[in-house]
């Protein structure tokens, strides 16, 4: 995962578990990462995500 914007940047690496979820007539996804802070100095430092997601 990487990201940048002034004043901030990032890039991070870690493993993912992801879970298909359905969301009504459209999909979703579940997913749970560990995120290595490699690069940068945005915040937070390295950790859990948790994130939810959905097509339509």
């Amino acid at each position: 995962w990487g990201g940048a914007q002034r004043g901030a940047k990032r890039l991070d690496v870690g493993p993912t578990a992801t879970l298909a979820v359905p969301l009504g007539p459209v999909g979703g996804r579940l997913s749970a990462d560990w995120r290595f802070r490699v690069l940068g100095n945005a915040a937070p430092s390295s950790g859990p995500a948790i994130t939810l997601s959905a097509g339509f």
